[in-house]
C-alpha cells in the first residue's frame, strides 16, 4: 500500500502535526510506503521531522486554485502526472487548498481513495465550479471531532452521504522530554518562579492570547508576593499577533510575569515542567496542545468551546470559562494555584482520559481502517 499526505507547507500547526504523525506511524508500525508533500517550504519544521524519520518529502508546484480554461487542463495534467509517478492508493489532504486539490487531482490520477481531513471548524466559500467538483469527487471526509463533522454536513456545497462523514480523533504519542531538567529549570527560572502556567498556541488571530493576558493581570494582582511568584509561559510560533500581544504585556506591566518562548522543539519537556495547562481560544477543532498537556498530567483551564469541551470531557467543563470572560478565567487559574492536591488528581484523571480515547495507535488504526474500506485492499 502507498499513501500520500499533503499540506500547504512545512510550518508546524495542528493539521501538519496530525499529518506528520500519520506518515510516521503508517510507515513505522505498518510498513506502508508513505510520502509527505507540500506546495511551499514555509519554515521547514515538518520537513526536518520527515527527514529524521526517513519519510520521503516533496515540494510540488504551488497551488492556490484551479485556473480558467484552458490553463486549468495543463495545471491538472501537471499535478496528476506527479501523483501518478508515486501511484498512491490513497491521498490524505489537510487544510482547504490541499483538500480542493485532492478532490480534482485524485480523480485524474485515478487514485482509489481521496480523504479530505478537516482539523478545524470549516470556514470557506465555495465560489468556483472546480471547488464544488472537488467536493463531489472526494471519497470521504474525516473530521477530528464530532462537532466539526456536524458542521461539515452544513458547510459542504453539495449533499454527501452521512456514511462518508467520519470522525477520527487526534492521537497523542507517549510523553518524552528531550531537554534536561536543568535546561528547563534555567529556561523557566524555577529558582525565582514557583508556579508555571503554560499555553502552547501560535500567536495568531485564531487564538485569544489577549483574554489570557488580561486574566493573568488579575492573577498577579491577587497572588504575586515576595514568597510566591507565578509565571505565564507562552509557547508557539510568533505569528501576526506577536507584536500587539507583546505591547499589551508591556502596557499592563507584566513583562516579568510572562515569558514568550516562541517555537520550541521540546513541548513535552515544557509541559512536564509546568503546573497548569491553558488554552484561551474562541474556536477549536480538537486541540493537540491541551491533549499533550493532559498526557503530561496537567490540569486544564481554558475557553468553553466545542473543541476544548470534547477533549477535556464533561467532568472537566467546570474548569472552562465563557469566551472572553477575563474574570472567570482568572478565577479558574487561581483555583488551581490554591488547590494543589486537586490539581494533582485532576491531572492524573486527564492522563487517563488521553490513554483511553486519544492514543496515536487508535488514530492510525482508525485511519488505516478507512483506507482499507474504500480501497478494498489490506496492507501487505
Amino acid at each position: 500500500m502507498k499513501v500520500l499526505i499533503i499540506t500547504d507547507d512545512y510550518c508546524m500547526g495542528g493539521a501538519e502535526n496530525h499529518g506528520f504523525k500519520l506518515a510516521k506511524y503508517l510507515k513505522k508500525n505498518h510498513g506502508i510506503d508513505t510520502q509527505y508533500w507540500v506546495f511551499r517550504e514555509g519554515d521547514g519544521t515538518v520537513r526536518k521531522l520527515c527527514l529524521d524519520n526517513d519519510i520521503p518529502t516533496k515540494i510540488v508546484t504551488e497551488f492556490y486554485s484551479f485556473r480558467k480554461f484552458p490553463n486549468k487542463l495543463f495545471q491538472i495534467r501537471h499535478h496528476a502526472k506527479a501523483v501518478k509517478e508515486f501511484n498512491p492508493n490513497a491521498i490524505i489532504s489537510f487544510n482547504t487548498r490541499p483538500n480542493i486539490w485532492n478532490g480534482i487531482i485524485s480523480k485524474y490520477a485515478k487514485v482509489k481513495c481521496s480523504i479530505w481531513s478537516q482539523q478545524s471548524v470549516p470556514n470557506y466559500n465555495f465560489i468556483e465550479r472546480m471547488d464544488i467538483k472537488a467536493v463531489k469527487h472526494i471519497t470521504c471526509f474525516i473530521s477530528n471531532a464530532h462537532h466539526v463533522s456536524n458542521k461539515m454536513e452544513e458547510f459542504l456545497p453539495i449533499k454527501r452521504s452521512s456514511s462518508d462523514l467520519l470522525v477520527v480523533h487526534n492521537g497523542i504519542e507517549n510523553i518524552k522530554q528531550k531537554e534536561s531538567n536543568q535546561y528547563w529549570s534555567e529556561k523557566l527560572n524555577k529558582n525565582r518562579y514557583h508556579f508555571h502556567a503554560t499555553m502552547v498556541a501560535n500567536l495568531t488571530t485564531t487564538k485569544d492570547h489577549k483574554t489570557l493576558i488580561d486574566a493573568w493581570k488579575i492573577v498577579i494582582d491577587q497572588k504575586a508576593n515576595p514568597n510566591f511568584q507565578p509565571l505565564l509561559v507562552l509557547a508557539g510560533r510568533k505569528g501576526n499577533t506577536y507584536n500587539p500581544i507583546k505591547k499589551h504585556i508591556q502596557d499592563l506591566e507584566l513583562d516579568e510575569y510572562i515569558l514568550i518562548l516562541g517555537s520550541i522543539n521540546d513541548i513535552d519537556g515544557l509541559n512536564l515542567n509546568s503546573d497548569l495547562g491553558i488554552l484561551s481560544s474562541k474556536a477549536e477543532g480538537l486541540p493537540n496542545s491541551i491533549m499533550e498537556q493532559m498526557a503530561a498530567k496537567l490540569p486544564i483551564v481554558g475557553t468553553h468551546n466545542d473543541g476544548i469541551h470534547e477533549v477535556v470531557g464533561k467532568e472537566n467543563t467546570r474548569f472552562l470559562s465563557p469566551i472572553e470572560d477575563v474574570n472567570d478565567l482568572a478565577k479558574k487559574i487561581i483555583y488551581f494555584i490554591d488547590n494543589k492536591e486537586e490539581s494533582f488528581e485532576v491531572g492524573r484523571q486527564n492522563a487517563k482520559r488521553i490513554e483511553t480515547y486519544f492514543t496515536i495507535e487508535k488514530m492510525v488504526n482508525d485511519t488505516l481502517g478507512i483506507i482499507k474500506k474504500y480501497t478494498n485492499i489490506d496492507n501487505q
